[in-house]
């Protein structure tokens, strides 16, 4: 008990004595652990990234989403509102569609359309009409879209583009599907096309044009029927390969990625496309074949956002630096790689030189110590205590910070906090080695003649 009391009282007689620097190095060795594992994340592989995030896969590499930020769909509506602002948002489309050696396709399986009930009441009975309606729905909602105040069915629909359409082989028994052509529009009075589910069969020709709102937009789409879809026509739910098949009979496939051939400045024709566009950006999936790619393209959509002056898309399968620092220039986070090197390399020099002063103004009490029958390891052990009490509070904050709970599902946490705890190792590890160095070049017999 004498020896644990010995060591426990050195301890805290010398934590005390050095409080307030142990206390600043308990808050730079935090943030310095935080910065490490950032850059780390940013530039390395942790291993953070969850197989079932990935949606599809092929010969040619994984497919991953790609999606806009809640918080950024504000700035995009925004943008809406102007002709310029509308623009940017279609040639920010076409640039990120054009990324070369990686396809770009956009599919969402959950989002309804809404059509007049008046006109729907002309094309078939209510009973029919149930037949292509959500269980989930009402039925039918009151208001003005675009102009239009009516009462409007809501419909089962699926948004493809056309490479989506082609990658799902979608297939019709009539008409023609999506096309490059076809979603290309020449003029502004030009029609919207659309592909309906084979229980439309009978009931809906090829060439019928309808007016079609998209639930939740602000704009009726003139729309045109250009095929039918082959009966039994399945796709995965939301386009995901790990989800369940889901019938597309009773739909109507709706277009993303309208493309426009002609020239305006009437931003009521704009917007409307480029809302369309913003929606596709929103659901949609590239193609990686390397995992050293997640880092350029998170670079190079930051680089569209800055050009075009919208927000950045997200890129699930990201690690959790990039997902943080995606705002951020290339340059400026070299800049915050440079200052953690810099804070690390600061940070262990005043632990080192922390430990060398002690030990140098303690010279005498030691002596003492030893002189009165204390080995050296009873020394040693209260110096790694303390170095151990600066560095846990890193820990403390650095599981809190990087809890599952922060991340929801998109990372694996352990992996973060793996790397966590192999810095604290580390840091620890190297104080404890310069200690010993040292103590091993400390002459014990000056010691204890200062002692006497």
């Amino acid at each position: 008990m004498g020896k644990i009391n010995f060591i426990f009282n050195e301890f805290f007689r010398s934590f005390q004595k050095g409080l307030i620097k142990n206390i600043l190095l308990m808050i730079m060795f935090s943030i310095c652990i935080i910065m490490v594992v950032l850059m780390s994340s940013y530039y390395l592989d942790l291993g953070e990234r969850e197989d079932y995030i990935a949606s599809n896969y092929d010969e040619n590499g994984t497919w991953y989403n790609i999606s806009i930020e809640d918080i950024d769909c504000f700035e995009f509506e925004k943008y809406l509102s102007t002709t310029k602002g509308s623009q940017n948002v279609m040639n920010y489309y076409e640039k990120i569609c054009n990324i070369e050696s990686h396809p770009i396709m956009s599919v969402n399986t959950t989002q309804n359309i809404l059509l007049i009930e008046d006109e729907c009441k002309k094309l078939m009975s209510d009973e029919k009409m149930r037949m292509f309606q959500p269980f989930d729905s009402n039925g039918s909602i009151g208001g003005e879209i675009d102009g239009v105040s009516a009462t409007y069915k809501i419909f089962k629909s699926a948004q493809f583009d056309a490479n989506a359409y082609e990658y799902f082989g979608l297939k019709t028994s009539m008409g023609e599907g999506f096309t490059p052509d076809n979603t290309t529009l020449n003029n502004a009075m030009e029609e919207i096309p659309i592909v309906l589910g084979s229980n439309y069969t009978g009931l809906i020709d090829v060439g019928k044009k309808l007016r079609i709102a998209i639930d939740g937009s602000d704009y009726l789409f003139n729309c045109k029927v250009v095929g039918i879809l082959e009966a039994g026509t399945r796709v995965y739910d939301f386009g995901k390969s790990d989800q369940e098949l889901i019938s597309l009979d009773s739909y109507i496939v709706f277009p993303y990625g309208i493309h426009l051939d002609f020239e305006t400045d009437d931003n009521d024709i704009l917007a409307r496309y480029s809302y369309l566009n913003y929606r596709a950006l929103w659901n949609s999936q590239i193609i990686l074949s390397y995992n050293t790619e997640f880092r350029e393209m998170v670079e190079l959509f930051g680089e569209l956002g800055r050009e075009y002056n919208l927000p950045p898309l997200t890129l699930t399968g990201a690690s959790m630096g990039q997902k943080l620092f995606r705002k951020e220039t290339a340059g400026s986070i070299k800049i915050m790689l440079i200052i953690s090197v810099c804070l690390v390399c600061f940070t262990l020099y005043s632990l080192f030189m922390m430990i060398y002063n002690k030990i140098r103004s303690n010279q005498e009490i030691y002596g003492i110590y030893l002189m009165n029958g204390c080995s050296t390891s009873m020394i040693l052990i209260p110096f790694m205590m303390e170095i151990g009490v600066i560095i846990i509070p890193s820990l403390l904050v650095s599981r809190y910070l990087f809890r599952e709970e922060m991340f929801m599902m998109y990372f694996n946490c352990d992996a973060i906090l793996n790397a966590v705890y192999l810095l604290i190792v580390i840091a620890y590890l190297l104080g404890v080695l310069f200690l010993f160095c040292l103590m091993r070049n400390v002459d014990t017999e000056l010691l204890i003649k200062k002692g006497d």
